[in-house]
C-alpha cells in the first residue's frame, strides 16, 4: 500500500515472477548385465539325439508331401508307368517234363504183380469194397461191362454177413513191355456159392501204380 495515497501498490502486468520449477527425478538405467560373468547352463546328453531325429522326421514327412502332391492322377498313372518303366528282359523257358505216359513209364516187374494178386485176395476175402474197387483202372472193361457196371456188380456181391473163403494157388507172371498178366488157380465159397477155376488179371502202370485193366474168369467145369 502507498502510504501517500493510500491504495494498494499492485505490481505491474507482466512482471510477475515466475513459479519455482519443480526439478524432474532422473529414473535409474537397469542394471548392466555382464554376459561374460553369466553362468553357461550345461546342456544335456540327449539333446543331441533328440534333435537329428525330430531332424529327419521333419525330411521326411517333408519329402512324403512332395511326392503326394506330385504324384500323376488316376489317369496319368498308365501313361506314367509306360513313359518310364523300362521293358524287362524276357524269363528264360523253365524246362517242363513232359507227361509220363505208357510208353516213358517203368515196365511192370513180377514183383509188383504178385504184391497186387495178394492186396486183391485179401481186400476181397475181408470185404473191404472200397479197397478193392481201387485196385481197378477208370479204363476197365470185361465181358462186355464197363467200369460203372462193373462196379454195380461187384456192390450187390460184396453185400451180406456170410464169410469169404478165398484161395489161390499156380500163381504165374506173364511181363511185356506194358502189361503183366498174372495168372492163377483160385477157389472160391460163399455160404452156398462155391466157384473153382482160373482167373486172369491184366496189368498195367498208371501212374505210380499197377492197375487191373481187364480180367477173365474160366471155371474148371469149362476147362
Amino acid at each position: 500500500m502507498n502510504d501517500d495515497t493510500g491504495k494498494l501498490d499492485w505490481p505491474p502486468l507482466g512482471d510477475e515472477p515466475a513459479p519455482p520449477r519443480t526439478p524432474t527425478p532422473e529414473l535409474a538405467a537397469p542394471p548392466r548385465v555382464d554376459s561374460e560373468a553369466a553362468p553357461e547352463l550345461p546342456i544335456p546328453r540327449w539333446f543331441g539325439p533328440v534333435v537329428a531325429v525330430l531332424l529327419s522326421v521333419t525330411l521326411l514327412l517333408t519329402l512324403r508331401l512332395i511326392a503326394v502332391r506330385h504324384a500323376p492322377g488316376p489317369g496319368e498313372a498308365g501313361s506314367a508307368i509306360k513313359t518310364f518303366t523300362r521293358p524287362s528282359a524276357p524269363a528264360a523257358p523253365t524246362a517242363v517234363a513232359p507227361p509220363r505216359t505208357e510208353a516213358t513209364a517203368p515196365a511192370p516187374t513180377a514183383a509188383e504183380a504178385r504184391a497186387l494178386v495178394d492186396t486183391w485176395r485179401k481186400r476181397w476175402k475181408t470185404l473191404d469194397l472200397a479197397g478193392f474197387l481201387d485196385l481197378y483202372s477208370p479204363g476197365f472193361g470185361a465181358q462186355g461191362k464197363d467200369i460203372e457196371a462193373w462196379r454195380e456188380e461187384q456192390t450187390r456181391l460184396f453185400k451180406g454177413r456170410d464169410p469169404v473163403t478165398l484161395d489161390l494157388s499156380e500163381v504165374q507172371v506173364t511181363l511185356s513191355s506194358r502189361v503183366a498178366i498174372a495168372q492163377f488157380h483160385q477157389r472160391y465159397r460163399r455160404g452156398r456159392v462155391v466157384e473153382n477155376g482160373v482167373k486172369r488179371l491184366y496189368l498195367r502202370r498208371e501212374g505210380r501204380e499197377l492197375k487191373i485193366f481187364n480180367e477173365e474168369w474160366l471155371p474148371d467145369r469149362a476147362l
